[in-house]
Parts: structure tokens; C-alpha cells; sequence
């Protein structure tokens, strides 16, 4: 027999820098810390899109609690224009105030070999601190899509699905 014990955290809010795109948008306020993960494709459910700019957010938990990794999903569909974001930085808060220094957050290796992939990776950051009640998240779009894509020139989106710690 095996035990498991989740805990579920709940969050009292979002405070976003530029609010995601429109289309994306779907229950903002808490979707990035609901306990579900988005399906890479589709991005209407789950997903918070921004269009051509930067990713950022703070996030209000409703109680302190001790952080050791912080993970940001993310989507990847070249063919719908999504990159991974060039890099995100992560920064927790006693009190909303006063922010540790930015942690870079990895993704795993990833290689624009083809269009067709359509995949959800999680970038992983490494924070030690007890007692956070607020986490940013600053995710730098790719920018312009690049010379490889169909579409070159044109803005790139990203996706971002769930905020999830241990």
C-alpha cells in the first residue's frame, strides 16, 4: 500500500504587469494555480496567452508556505506560433514588498527541429525559502518568430498554464 498527501494551495489573486491577450484569458485571476494542466493545442482552456510581449505576474497565496522548486508550464507549438519564452525569472515574497533575488527558472533542452511538435514543458527554478506568500514571474517572450518560421517577422505568443511548487 502506498500513501500520497497533496497539498492543494489556494491562491487569493493575480496581479498582472499587462493583462493576457483577450482570447486567453479564461479565469485569470487563479487558472495559473488550479492543479490542472493545460493541453498543448488547446489553448483556449487552462492556458494564459500573451501576444508579442513579456509574461508578468505576481501571485497572492492565501497562507505562507515553504518553497523548494517553483515550476512554470509552458507551451510549445511552432505551427501556432507559441516559443518557449527566452527565459523566466522567478522571485518569492514574505510580504509582497521585498522579493528575493531573480533564480532563473531551466526548461529541459529543446531543439526547433520541426513545426509539427506540440508539446507542454515545465521551466524549473530553484528557491529555498519558508514562509513565501507572493511569487513573480517575468517570462521574456521569444520576440519576432525567427527566420526558420513560415511566418518570420511576425510576433511570437506565450503560454503559460500552471504555477506549481514543492
Amino acid at each position: 500500500t502506498t500513501k500520497k498527501y497533496y497539498e492543494r494551495i489556494i491562491i487569493a489573486g493575480t496581479d498582472f504587469v499587462e493583462q493576457p491577450h483577450k482570447n486567453y484569458s479564461k479565469d485569470s485571476d487563479f487558472v495559473l494555480m488550479d492543479g490542472k494542466r493545460g493541453i498543448a493545442g488547446n489553448w483556449g482552456e487552462g492556458w494564459l496567452g500573451f501576444y508579442g510581449k513579456d509574461a508578468e505576474f505576481t501571485i497572492e497565496l492565501s497562507q505562507a508556505t515553504d518553497i523548494h522548486h517553483l515550476f512554470v508550464g509552458c507551451g510549445i507549438c511552432p505551427n501556432d506560433w507559441v516559443l518557449i519564452p527566452q527565459n523566466i525569472e522567478v522571485s518569492v515574497s514574505t510580504d509582497g514588498k521585498t522579493f528575493t533575488e531573480a533564480v532563473k527558472a531551466h526548461f529541459p533542452v529543446y531543439n526547433y527541429s520541426t513545426m509539427e511538435v506540440r508539446r507542454r514543458d515545465d521551466a524549473r527554478a530553484t528557491i529555498d525559502v519558508k514562509g513565501v506568500k507572493y511569487i513573480k514571474v517575468k517570462a521574456k517572450n521569444y520576440g519576432k518568430l525567427p527566420e526558420w518560421h513560415d511566418y518570420a517577422g511576425e510576433n511570437a505568443w506565450i503560454m503559460i498554464d500552471e504555477v506549481r511548487i514543492d
